[in-house]
C-alpha cells in the first residue's frame, strides 16, 4: 500500500491529550481523505502504524479549540 501524507486531507483524530505532548502517543487518526475519497479500515491502519507521525502539528491544532 503506498500513501503518501501529501495525499491525505480532513484528518480527524481521537485519544489526543494534552498530557501527552509532545510525542501524543495515544492519538490516532479515526478518519481522513486519500486523494479525495475517504479512507478505508486498512488505510487508516496504515497510516496510523506508519504516517501519524506526519501529522503531529495537526494533531496539536486539535488541541485548540
Amino acid at each position: 500500500m503506498e500513501i503518501g501524507a501529501k495525499q491525505i486531507t480532513n484528518p480527524q483524530f481521537e485519544g489526543v491529550d494534552s498530557k501527552d505532548y509532545p510525542d501524543f502517543c495515544d492519538a490516532f487518526m479515526v478518519s481522513c481523505d486519500i486523494d479525495g475519497e475517504e479512507a478505508t479500515e486498512d488505510q487508516l491502519e496504515y497510516i496510523n502504524e506508519f504516517l501519524l507521525g506526519d501529522f503531529w502539528d495537526e494533531i496539536y491544532q486539535s488541541l485548540i479549540p
